[in-house]
């Protein structure tokens, strides 16, 4: 699911029904990415908001 519609979702209250596991594989990986926001937002925040769901 797309990042952006996940956290739509969730802040909706919406239910995902049974969830029995979570496979989070979504980061910013590149070592050359100058945007700290950027990367703030999808590698710590976002997981943040994940773990926190979960």
């Amino acid at each position: 699911m797309d990042r952006d519609d996940f956290l739509t979702q969730i802040m909706a209250g919406d239910d995902f029904g049974p969830i029995e596991a979570v496979f989070h594989e979504g980061a910013c990986s590149a070592t050359t990415e100058w945007d700290g926001k950027y990367v703030m937002l999808n590698n710590y925040e976002y997981s943040k908001e994940l773990l926190h769901y979960c």
